[in-house]
């Protein structure tokens, strides 16, 4: 019995960027919901200037301490992942945490660096002949699920789970993700050698999905051809952030964080035929028998980054949602808002400045 083994995944709600944010209907809620994160790196001999510092898949511009140690303020309440990723790529370390509202959050033990691969590619439109790129997109590489299929048919289970019965709940699995540039071009770094299902989701144009397998020290490609389908309604959503601050000066934000998040999900359509495979498991999977296009996904976040110019836009179906924005050292802020069909809107944010004081550290003992 031969059987094919693909990698798929399962889209998780980006819960740590809009948990606890407040605010009712149609206004906007500026109370700072943040905390303090604090780790180290176990730098093995290596200077700190050959890592750079993650939370959730964005840049953070904090250096490391000659002994590995960094602080992070103004990280909203939630969980998050942070990863410390070599100069070049191809080297990483990930802790998960949960940072609770004016409390530091401690990661307990030293982040461990091993090698890593990193997973590469274009997303572009072609739409009647003509290709343009898609700048601003977000692309998600998932590893926590497989499909085994057999000439028996096809089971679900976790990635790395043993030979046998079915394990439910799964093991947790891991995200990366990266945003595409103005060339249309995305770099996932220091992402953990496996299977991944890559995706990426326009409104308005068929989705991208790819399987890759990264492997140490190498680079996987998973390159998107987008075009148009014939979509449910939906409308965009663009606008400035700006930060203020504590003396009342107001500046454009670049590389705020913009969501927006669908209560119920959204199914984005998919063509009739399958998919075809792209990236570096291409030839392997090919010589299975093809490719064969995964479970559907409820997509029920859309995020993006401001540009230098502190500006953004989203394409997104068009009904109610709700939007959160939030920047480091600036207080949070979310408001709800209706994407009519057709139409663009525009929803401008002002943030301000937050307290950086460090929270008190836990209690001594007497």
């Amino acid at each position: 019995m031969r059987s094919r083994t693909w990698a798929v995944g399962m889209l998780v709600v980006m819960v740590a960027i809009t948990a606890g944010c407040g605010g009712g209907p149609d206004t906007d809620n500026t109370t700072a919901q943040f905390g303090t994160l604090e780790g180290t790196v176990d730098l093995a001999g290596s200077s700190p200037d050959d890592y750079d510092l993650f939370l959730d898949g964005t840049p953070t511009g904090t250096p490391l301490g000659a002994d590995g140690s960094f602080v992070l303020l103004d990280v909203p309440t939630g969980e998050h992942a942070v990863d410390v990723i070599s100069n070049d790529g191809l080297e990483s370390g990930r802790a998960t945490v949960i940072v609770e509202r004016g409390r530091r959050a401690q990661i307990p033990n030293p982040i461990i660096i091993r090698s890593a691969g990193q997973i590469c590619g274009m997303v572009v439109k072609r739409e009647n002949g003509v290709v343009e790129p898609l700048p601003g997109v977000q692309v998600i590489a998932r590893s926590d699920l497989i499909w085994i299929l057999t000439d028996d048919g096809a089971r679900l289970e976790p990635s790395d789970a043993p030979a046998g019965p079915l394990i439910y709940p799964p093991p947790p699995g891991v995200t990366y993700s990266a945003f595409t540039d103005e060339d249309g071009s995305y770099r996932m770094k220091g992402v953990r050698p496996g299977p991944y299902f890559v995706m990426v989701v326009v409104p308005g144009l068929t989705r991208g999905q790819a399987y890759v397998v990264v492997r140490p020290y190498r680079t996987a490609v998973a390159d998107f051809v987008l075009v148009p389908v014939v979509p449910p309604p939906v409308g965009t959503v663009t606008g400035t952030v700006r930060g203020e601050s504590s003396a009342g000066d107001e500046m454009p934000l670049a590389g705020a964080s913009v969501t927006i998040v669908y209560e119920n999900g959204w199914r984005p359509p998919v063509p009739a035929e399958p998919v075809p495979v792209i990236g570096s498991a291409a030839n392997e999977l090919a010589a299975g028998g093809g490719p064969l296009a995964p479970p559907d996904i409820i997509w029920r976040v859309f995020r993006t980054l401001t540009d230098n110019n502190g500006q953004y836009r989203l394409t997104v179906p068009a009904r109610a949602a709700y939007m959160t924005v939030w920047a480091r050292h600036y207080a949070p802020q979310r408001r709800s808002i209706t994407v009519p069909a057709g139409e663009v809107i525009i929803e401008d944010f002002l943030l301000r400045a937050a307290d950086e004081t460090l929270p008190p550290g836990p209690p001594t003992p007497d």
